[in-house]
């Protein structure tokens, strides 16, 4: 929407908008003056926050934060405003009122509904143990809160009235409350001052003395779980042989270590001696089959041999124990193999010139051999020993892992409590700091004071407000009227809304007197009829620097003024000496073939009028002629079907120098898409005062792809003011 439209639509709607502005200030003026007087009454409380006292800021925090005291201060206004705090005053003017001589208020009878024995009992409640009858009476908080309500004594009401508030950005709040009585509004703020002053200071002692009892509490139960978990591990250490479970698990894990690398070098030895064995074999056997193994057996056989050689497994078996003496052990053994090797060598002297074909060779083979099943021997057992070590090993670190998960699961329950149990010793002690240093921080500055003279009640301002707020709101109502009007109003918006190139436009006038000799003729026309003529004019000429003959008037919806503006454009043209012919092919409203011409012909044209005897239409006017219709429900396709139209119009062309024809609405009718074969030019009539809906959109969306034939829009009706 246009700015300067719409000013010019709050221009033309001005006295409207005055209208609202005054009768909203007179109303205000009127309702503002009924209102009875109210008498206001105030008392300034220090709320301690910056003289550091009690439960507030510490005075410690030399850089303190606005976002602290801004909370503190939030929360002090939340507790001043609780129901608990309001409450206190309820409960003491519904006491001060009921049943006195002089009450502030008397209750709405329809809201208490009490019978007279009901509201003997509430008064002696009241005046004789009213605090212990909330617990003690079941029926009390149920009438008291009627005559709560009955009084106008309920939260909802006093809150309504009263202003709790922090002085800018100083120490100070302040309680206020306005009513229709002075007394009424200084017994309030009084009583609300001392009542909550001493609730504060309940409320903090009590908390802190709840903070203690609840942190010792605390502590005890955390000392208790942490002694249970202590004596929970030491069990389970003396139950499972346990002293340090991680070295005793390094120590098993090393030994294994150990034992694998020397079992794996013994089995390492094994097929080597085996090798040897089956070799040494061969070779004896290879140089005496016979007497080689019968010395062997004999030599082997004898008591001080074998007895070495068990010997030698015996000390070789001392190897593998953890603890033995390996070096001693080692030169036993050494010792041993060479008393043995003495034996064979003797044994062999001994027997040198027997029958036995003994070669010093084969000797040496022998002793080889006999050495090489002693160390296999010796190498098997080892491997089978240390495995039996490995499995015990193992077993005792899965023992180990099970004991050291355990435990630690058993250290990390006791490392939380333990936590647990210092943070709660803490909070204990400062808990019993500030318990010993609590003091009501609050303390009343300036106390309430009786109002001698009521309230402004503002009527001017508020009279001022009211009419600014009442021609504002006349304005917004106007323009969202404006906003969404759908008529087109201005040839702006036709061009903004249409996207439709726009030919001309043509103002509203009264058509009812319309005389068109002095509309055409006169010096001195008044504004909307010089406008008028001169938009007409400007059609004519659009349409004669066309260089088109046909043209063909149609609108999206009846009632657009196609009718009233071919019979002006025609008398326009002929004006200029050009023959008109205008063809009715409005079948469905036939507004062209009932004009009565007469009735807009002034004196003159009447006299200059060429007579047509013959025509009984009211045409009579000199080089327009017309060929109307009688109305029908037929479309023009089907009216025309089996005439050549087309040769028809060539031989009108031949004869006027232009033709006009009118469509029935394209919104309804489909009579412009069969008309428009015949003609060269359309130009599409628009109202100002018709709005656009869904199906004249579809209609302008036609228009506009009709780039070849479509010649331009006119705006027709246009309001002079929007222009």
């Amino acid at each position: 929407m246009d700015f300067a439209y719409f000013l010019n639509i709050l221009l033309r709607r001005k006295w409207l908008i005055l209208f609202t502005l005054v009768l909203a200030s007179l109303a205000a003026w009127f309702f503002v003056g009924k209102l009875p007087p109210t008498y206001k009454s105030s008392a300034t409380i220090s709320a301690g926050i910056f003289e550091f006292k009690g439960l507030t800021l510490p005075k410690s925090n030399a850089f303190i934060q606005q976002y602290e005291i801004d909370a503190r201060f939030n929360q002090l206004i939340k507790d001043m405003t609780s129901r608990k705090s309001i409450r206190r005053v309820t409960d003491a003017l519904v006491k001060h009122d009921f049943r006195r001589k002089n009450p502030f208020r008397l209750p709405d009878e329809e809201i208490l509904g009490l019978s007279n024995s009901q509201l003997d009992d509430m008064a002696l409640v009241l005046q004789t143990n009213f605090k212990d009858s909330i617990n003690n009476n079941r029926n009390f908080e149920k009438n008291n809160k009627l005559l709560s309500e009955a009084f106008g004594y309920d939260y909802k009401n006093l809150m309504e009235n009263m202003t709790i508030i922090r002085e800018g950005d100083t120490d100070y709040v302040t309680v206020a409350f306005e009513s229709e009585s002075p007394e009424l509004s200084h017994f309030v703020v009084d009583t609300y001052c001392n009542e909550f002053l001493q609730f504060f200071e309940n409320v903090v002692t009590r908390e802190e003395t709840e903070q203690v009892n609840f942190y010792s509490n605390l502590v005890a139960q955390k000392k208790k779980a942490l002694d249970g978990i202590v004596k929970k591990i030491n069990e389970y250490k003396a139950k499972n042989g346990l002293i340090d479970v991680g070295y005793q698990s390094e120590s098993a894990i090393s030994s294994i270590q150990n034992f694998e690398e020397t079992r794996e070098k013994e089995n390492q030895k094994i097929p080597a001696l085996k090798a040897t064995i089956k070799m040494l074999d061969k070779r004896i056997l290879k140089y005496n089959r016979s007497f080689s193994a019968a010395y062997a057996d004999d030599l082997f056989g004898r008591e001080d041999f074998v007895s070495i050689d068990q010997e030698i497994k015996g000390l070789k078996g001392d190897l593998r124990k953890p603890r033995s003496s390996k070096t001693a052990i080692e030169k036993k053994i050494k010792k041993l193999e060479n008393l043995k090797a003495e034996l064979i060598s003797q044994y062999a002297k001994s027997n040198i010139h027997n029958d036995h074909p003994i070669h010093d060779q084969v000797k040496d083979w022998i002793i080889e051999k006999s050495q090489a099943e002693i160390d296999l021997e010796f190498a098997q057992e080892s491997v089978t020993s240390y495995d039996r070590e490995l499995r015990s090993l193992n077993s005792k670190i899965g023992k180990y892992q099970k004991d050291d998960a355990e435990l630690a699961n058993l250290n990390a329950q006791k490392e939380n409590i333990e936590k647990q149990y210092n943070q709660n010793l803490n909070e204990l002690e400062t808990a019993k700091l500030l318990a010993q240093s609590v003091e009501n921080p609050l303390s009343i500055i300036e106390k309430a004071e009786k109002a001698e003279k009521p309230e402004s009640n503002h009527r001017v301002i508020i009279s001022a407000f009211s009419g600014i707020a009442g021609g504002t709101f006349a304005c917004v109502f106007i323009f969202f009227l404006a906003l969404f009007d759908s008529t087109i109003q201005s040839p702006n918006q036709f061009s903004r809304r249409t996207q439709l190139p726009l030919v001309g436009f043509v103002n509203k006038i009264e058509t009812q007197k319309l005389d068109l000799n002095f509309l055409f003729h006169s010096q001195d026309p008044d504004t909307k009829l010089d406008h008028f003529r001169e938009s007409i004019r400007k059609l004519r000429s659009i349409i004669e620097a066309s260089g088109k003959r046909s043209f063909l008037f149609v609108s999206p919806k009846k009632g657009e003024g196609k009718s009233f503006l071919i019979i002006l454009l025609a008398y326009a043209i002929s004006l200029n000496n050009k023959r008109v012919l205008i063809i009715d092919t409005n079948f469905r409203n036939n507004t062209l073939s009932n004009y009565k011409l007469s009735n807009w012909l002034g004196s003159p044209a009447k006299a200059t009028a060429a007579k047509d005897e013959r025509s009984n239409t009211g045409w009579s006017l000199r080089n327009v002629d017309i060929i109307g219709n009688k109305n029908g429900n037929q479309s023009p396709s089907e009216v025309l079907a089996g005439k050549d139209f087309n040769r028809v119009m060539k031989n009108y062309s031949n004869k006027y120098d232009y033709i006009f024809m009118e469509a029935a609405s394209m919104n309804q009718y489909s009579d412009a898409l069969e008309l428009l074969p015949y003609v060269d030019k359309t130009i599409a009539v628009f109202s100002a005062e018709s709005a656009i809906d869904d199906s004249g959109k579809n209609t302008i969306d036609f228009l506009r792809h009709s780039d070849s034939k479509f010649l331009g829009g006119v705006l027709n009706q246009v309001d002079l003011k929007n222009i």
